[in-house]
């Protein structure tokens, strides 16, 4: 539930939602955000003249006709009020939006860059679907109440304040009591901006939801029907859509009353104005020409306090964006050393590393290890011994909890994030790919490589068969193309892209765990060939596909309990003997001879 606001806050809500939407524009936009408020303060008191000026008129019409050169000057005073303002207006329509749009473009790229600059895994708290809708409905939202919304409620809020300003110059009594009216009004304002804001929020958490969901249905639409729970998922979908609708309309239903509440408070005290205006007249307290011109500023002043009351709501919901939006842009980016140090070769060392999520979790524990560079180094154990952990903490996922990590004699620390990922090439278990072609892909290694180049790193990769066996060859996007490609072609494509970066350090993630062996072995000669003359780690399940690594490191619960070559460890290491006997004797298992019809005949 949103935090309720009291009236400070409100104002500091306002400012803090403000400063928000025009943090990132530059200097020039923020002038430009700033003259369009000062015009429409300036056609907001134009609006206001020709109103006045009928009143004006019809107060002296009571007592006196008008001369000619009086009507010629009344008669075009207001054409020339209408010609000054409609350049006025297109201007400060262009400055408003163009600042609005603005503003919300410079929001979105301030989230991407601070997504661009936050540990890899503080990433995983932000679940995809409402990071999108982060970047693209509440962004827009704030974009549009600031190109918009903000301009209309300043606008009638100026206009109101001249308006009782005026009503106070003709009579103090009838401009205190109308001010009076209007302030008590602000209380039916702030809980109707409040139950406005509440559902906002509920509402878009449970569509962040639902967006998921809806991936994974589709995502997963075989599985479920493979086992005949599409029907029943879709039901639950349904539901949940249902359940959404109905929190809308019992919310919407408690807003309504609210705004109700206030139109009718407002009408009720234009009404005691009216009626105290034509009582100090019948007391002879107030001149005929004060009273019509009370009565049309009173008349006036309906329309702005409606619309006020009507749109104040949207300040609720671009408030409600704009808490969407804190968690991301408060997150703490990777820190980044004033003056990065730069390391001399490839050799990794690990100092005494600790890393935890929790402090009685360990996942790491006093990681001693150095690794020359050239070296090709396979980190084996099992499921939960830290050994992606260790990979991670390579490329600053996270930072480590004590100890250090020095590439090349630097901790990864001193670095720059640019140096520290120009070293490293990454090929995971699942690779993640761009909606684009084949060919932009695999550049993404290196963005300025040539279209030989590219191609190049494909046949390396022994990738460039299949590629060209695409209807469009290397320009097919792969959006359309993953269908037809399996998992090991897939991956060989990661492996290009990373033989084209040629980094000098290789982080090869389980990438062999789950293809058949036609794709396992054209991969190995691809990995062969990747790792030439630089500083491998691999993770592996397979015990087979490292047995020619130079060193092994075996781990259990996050510590590093032996090291070696393969037939070191067969004899040294009895973790490392127990892993390898459950895997041979997996490989010699065989389905069970079948009971039924065929073997009796046999």
């Amino acid at each position: 539930m949103p935090k309720k606001i009291g009236k400070k806050g409100a104002w500091m809500a306002i400012g803090e939602l403000i400063r928000t939407c025009l943090s990132g524009l530059s200097a020039r936009e923020r002038r430009d955000f700033q003259r369009a408020y000062l015009l429409l303060a300036l056609d907001t008191f134009l609006q206001v003249l020709p109103a006045t000026l009928v009143g004006w008129v019809a107060a002296i019409l009571l007592q006196r006709a008008l001369s000619l050169p009086e009507m010629l000057f009344y008669g075009a005073l207001p054409l020339l009020i209408l010609l000054i303002r409609i350049p006025l207006t297109l201007q400060i329509q262009e400055l408003g939006f163009r600042s609005g749009y603005q503003a919300g473009k410079a929001l979105r790229n301030a989230v991407l860059d601070r997504l661009c600059t936050l540990p890899l895994g503080a990433l995983r708290q932000f679940r995809p679907g409402a990071t999108a809708a982060v970047l693209t409905e509440e962004v827009g939202l704030l974009e549009n109440f600031l190109a918009w919304h903000a301009a209309i409620l300043y606008g009638y809020l100026v206009n109101a304040c001249l308006l009782l300003l005026l009503l106070a110059v003709l009579d103090y009594r009838l401009g205190l009591l109308a001010l009076m009216l209007a302030v008590a009004m602000l209380p039916l304002l702030r809980l109707a901006g409040r139950y406005v804001g509440e559902v906002h929020h509920q509402r878009r958490n449970r569509l962040d939801s639902h967006s998921e969901t809806i991936g994974e249905f589709v995502q997963g639409m075989a599985v479920l029907r493979v086992f005949n729970a599409a029907q029943s998922f879709s039901q639950r979908y349904n539901a949940a859509v249902t359940e959404l609708r109905g929190f809308a309309d019992r919310t919407v239903s408690r807003v309504i009353p609210w705004l109700g509440a206030g139109r009718l408070w407002l009408e009720l005290s234009l009404v005691a104005v009216m009626a105290a205006a034509f009582a100090l007249w019948l007391g002879g307290e107030l001149a005929e020409r004060q009273l019509i011109l009370v009565l049309i500023v009173a008349m006036m002043l309906a329309g702005p306090l409606d619309l006020l009351l009507a749109n104040a709501v949207f300040f609720s919901m671009a408030q409600q964006a704009q808490q969407k939006l804190q968690p991301l842009l408060n997150s703490q980016p990777l820190s980044e050393p004033d003056r990065p140090q730069r390391p001399v070769g490839n050799a990794i060392h690990f100092q005494g590393v600790s890393f935890a999520f929790h402090r009685d979790r360990p996942l790491l524990q006093e990681i001693e290890l150095c690794i020359p560079g050239g070296e090709t180094v396979a980190i084996v154990g099992p499921s939960g011994a830290g050994k992606s952990t260790l990979l991670n903490l390579l490329v600053r996922a996270w930072d480590v909890d004590s100890g250090a990590i020095c590439i090349g004699g630097v901790d990864l620390r001193q670095m720059s994030l640019h140096q520290l990922f120009a070293l490293v090439a990454l090929v995971s278990q699942q690779p993640v790919w761009l909606q684009d072609s084949i060919i932009n892909s695999i550049r993404m290694g290196r963005p300025g490589a040539t279209d030989e180049e590219v191609i190049a790193a494909a046949v390396a990769a022994r990738a460039d068969g299949f590629i060209r066996a695409l209807p469009e060859g290397y320009a097919t996007r792969l959006e359309n193309a993953q269908g037809s490609l399996s998992g090991g072609e897939l991956q060989r494509l990661s492996i290009a892209r990373a033989m084209l970066k040629d980094a000098p350090l290789v982080l090869l993630d389980e990438i062999t765990a789950a293809l058949d062996a036609e794709n396992e072995s054209a991969i190995h000669q691809a990995l062969a060939q990747l790792g030439k003359g630089k500083t491998v780690l691999m993770v592996a399940h397979r015990l087979h596909t490292v047995i020619r690594a130079d060193r092994i490191l075996v781990m259990d619960q996050g510590r590093l309990v032996a090291q070696g070559t393969h037939s070191q460890l067969l004899a040294e290491c009895s973790l490392y003997q127990r892993l390898w006997a459950c895997q041979q004797q997996a490989a010699r298992w065989q389905p069970p001879l079948s009971t039924g019809y065929n073997n009796e005949k046999a």
